[in-house]
């Protein structure tokens, strides 16, 4: 997983707080660190950096 802005629509809430895989978006764990995704916020401010989770599926695809 690249370290860039996400765009706004993505990932969701799940997502970000860790109850879903980041890139499918699966529920059902067990999850493995995923490293982070970091989210625009208003214009002119810092984004916000989430620790984010895979599935073992597609924990080998996830790169920080």
């Amino acid at each position: 997983m690249s370290d860039a802005l996400a765009p706004p629509s993505s990932p969701t809430d799940a997502q970000l707080h860790g109850k879903a895989c980041i890139e499918c978006g699966s529920d059902g764990g067990p999850f493995v660190p995923a490293g982070h995704r970091h989210i625009e916020t208003c214009a002119g401010r810092a984004p916000l950096g989430w620790a984010v989770v895979a599935c073992p599926e597609h924990a080998p695809a996830v790169t920080e």
